[in-house]
């Protein structure tokens, strides 16, 4: 079922999406975003972040909330705009701060390697670096109170991209280098794709448990993201093509 969204606090400063933070009756804060995606990304959010849990990986909770006609009526402000009533994709609010290069070369080089695999599986270009030493795309760093930190994985909206460029992934994003270094690992680079391949059953999952209004189908009636998902059993092309 769907947590029941109890108060809309305000709206982000930064990111593409400028999710909403909101208090849900749970308890819990969550940024909270519908209207503003469209219905493919909020897919690609629901069934990239089921694939990124199931591998391990680090992302912030995540859940389907209803947001209440009331507490969105336009009269309350044009800053509410961009949030409709009903169902709206979750991610759990957790303290974080900005990601760096220099935080970003803390994580762990086979954490590195996931990542940028994930992203190569799931043709997600967007988690890159901007010019200088912040500005990181779709990550945070999350600093525990011993002083260290983790790096989280944000915003799937973008994944299964149908422009999906190999040259350009390998250039831009955040881990680019660490992948290209994989390829000269036959062992690691087949574990991961087996992994990869293990999943599938999740997303298939995913996609069946998504919200009606937000599937995506294929002239066959299937989730239109699983053909993309299912490269990864072709062991001969997998780490070489994006196609």
């Amino acid at each position: 079922m769907p947590v029941l969204i109890d108060e809309v606090l305000r709206r982000a400063a930064r990111g593409r999406t400028a999710p909403y933070l909101c208090r849900a009756e749970d308890g819990q804060l969550y940024f909270v975003k519908n209207r503003v995606l469209a219905r493919r990304e909020l897919a690609a959010e629901w069934v990239s972040s089921h694939l990124a849990r199931a591998l391990g990986l680090p992302l912030p909770a995540f859940c389907v909330v209803e947001v209440p006609a009331a507490l969105v009526d336009p009269a309350m402000g044009d800053w509410l705009a961009d949030l409709a009533p009903g169902l709206a994709f979750a991610s759990r609010y957790v303290e974080s701060t900005e990601p760096t290069r220099a935080r970003m070369a803390q994580v762990p080089v086979a954490e590195r390697v996931r990542i940028a695999a994930f992203d190569w599986w799931l043709r997600n270009m967007q988690r890159r670096a901007a010019p200088g030493p912040v500005g990181i795309r779709n990550l945070l760093w999350q600093t525990d109170p011993s002083g260290s930190g983790r790096v989280l994985l944000i915003d799937h909206s973008r994944a299964f991209d149908p422009r999906f460029d190999v040259s350009g992934f390998l250039a831009t994003h955040v881990y680019g280098a660490d992948l290209v270094r994989l390829a000269a690992d036959f062992i690691d680079r087949e574990r991961l794709r087996g992994e990869f391949v293990r999943a599938l059953d999740v997303a298939a999952t995913a996609c069946a448990t998504m919200p009606a209004a937000w599937r995506q189908v294929d002239s066959r009636d299937e989730c239109a993201f699983l053909a993309q998902l299912a490269r990864c059993q072709a062991d001969d092309v997998f780490w070489t093509s994006a196609s």
